[in-house]
């Protein structure tokens, strides 16, 4: 058998594809396409507000989310942001690009869940920031590290570029931690090829990563 001879199975959203191709003319015939604000993102941002019930900030990737969760944060030079050694590697990039130090805790046996017991004993008095990260599908037990957060006052940054649309108790992911990230990559759940967004109920953390993205992206 020529493997090559077969047709794929065709897929359920290529039944839109004549509604999406009409919408692409639309914003390339009035020029909304070269815009940074115009009615889609209105409308892409109204949407987003209602999934999370935080207000967003889109940015140019994920990985770029992050940096401006640490930003702000205020996570500086010197502080320590603590997370799993099995996270997205872009996170640990994201710690270096803001000059701060990953501590660096294990993973709980069997699973993709970062271990509590040791980011309790790894929080010191030069800990800012928790970076926890919804992987694979399993998601993170964000209510139990909020009590440790909360305790040691610390901020938690959540990662749910891996679960755009998932939720806990409820509530959207990405909206459980203190200020938190989707992705809109080309492999994520919800995809633009590119993109990411920054949810915070905290006016004052996303006024921060919105002055910070003015140079970020």
């Amino acid at each position: 058998m020529n493997p090559r001879s077969l047709s794929p199975p065709k897929l359920a959203w290529e039944n839109e594809l004549p509604s999406f191709r009409a919408e692409i003319d639309r914003v390339l015939a009035d020029g909304t396409w070269a815009n940074y604000s115009n009615y889609c993102t209105d409308q892409l941002h109204e949407i987003l507000q209602k999934l999370t019930g935080s207000q967003p900030l889109t940015c140019s990737s994920g990985s770029i989310g992050i940096e401006l969760a640490l930003r702000a944060c205020r996570v500086e030079p010197g502080d320590e942001v603590i997370l799993a050694g099995y996270d997205y590697p872009g996170n640990f990039r994201c710690i270096e690009a803001v000059g701060a130090l990953a501590v660096v805790v294990d993973i709980e046996p069997q699973s993709w869940s970062i271990n509590l017991q040791q980011v309790s004993d790894a929080v010191s008095p030069r800990t800012k920031a928790i970076i926890v990260s919804h992987l694979h599908g399993e998601v993170q037990e964000i209510a139990e590290l909020r009590k440790i957060a909360s305790q040691q006052g610390v901020i938690i940054i959540e990662d749910a570029c891996q679960v755009v649309g998932g939720s806990s108790n409820n509530q959207a992911l990405g909206s459980l931690g203190d200020i938190g990230i989707w992705s809109f990559g080309g492999s994520k759940l919800l995809t633009a090829g590119r993109g990411g967004a920054v949810f915070s109920q905290d006016p004052t953390l996303l006024q921060r990563a919105r002055i910070a993205s003015q140079r970020s992206n």
